[in-house]
This record gives C-alpha cells, sequence and structure tokens, in this order.
C-alpha cells in the first residue's frame, strides 16, 4: 500500500461567508492569496480553512 503525502490531499470544499464586506482579497502570511466575492469565498486549502474559522468576519455556509 502506498503511503499518501498529508500536504498532497487538499480537504473538501467550505463554503464561508463573509459577514463584513462583499469582495476583498485574503492574503495568507505564506503570501498566497484569495478572493471573496459576492460575500463567499470556497476553501478547500487547509491552512486556509483554519484561517477563515478563526477569523471573526468569516462563517461557515
Amino acid at each position: 500500500m502506498a503511503k499518501i503525502d498529508k500536504a498532497e490531499v487538499s480537504a473538501a470544499p467550505v463554503v464561508f461567508k463573509d459577514k463584513a464586506f462583499k469582495s476583498r482579497t485574503v492574503i495568507l502570511n505564506d503570501g498566497r492569496a484569495f478572493a471573496v466575492e459576492k460575500s463567499t469565498i470556497e476553501a478547500s486549502d487547509p491552512v486556509l480553512i483554519e484561517y477563515l474559522d478563526s477569523h471573526p468576519d468569516f462563517e461557515r455556509a
């Protein structure tokens, strides 16, 4: 059986609603940028999901 590298496995997409803005860019500490459009952002990256879960402006839809 082959080993699966956890870095290669992405999380299932999670949709978040932005309670403060209709559009903006979320920039993570590693420099990657993600767009909020129509007060919504879909995240499958575990680091982005963790960030959005901890930010008070975002809630899971």
